[in-house]
């Protein structure tokens, strides 16, 4: 199995790169799978987005105020 992290680029010829698009750098960079996966040499690649959720006193305070 081999597995590529952050696939840089991948959409790119899809996107105008050209500086007079109006599009900042940051936002035609940022179609970045987390992952490419493919399980054997010659198959076609599979995309993957890996998300996490957190629990925190700052965005979730446990006092209710009812």
């Amino acid at each position: 199995m081999e597995c590529t992290c952050e696939v840089y680029g991948l959409f790119a010829a899809y996107i105008n790169q050209g500086a007079d698009t109006g599009i900042s750098a940051r936002k035609r960079q940022s179609i970045i799978p987390d992952f490419a996966i493919s399980s054997a040499v010659g198959r076609p690649r599979s995309l993957g987005e890996l998300k996490f959720i957190g629990h925190s006193k700052t965005f979730f305070p446990s006092d209710k105020k009812e």
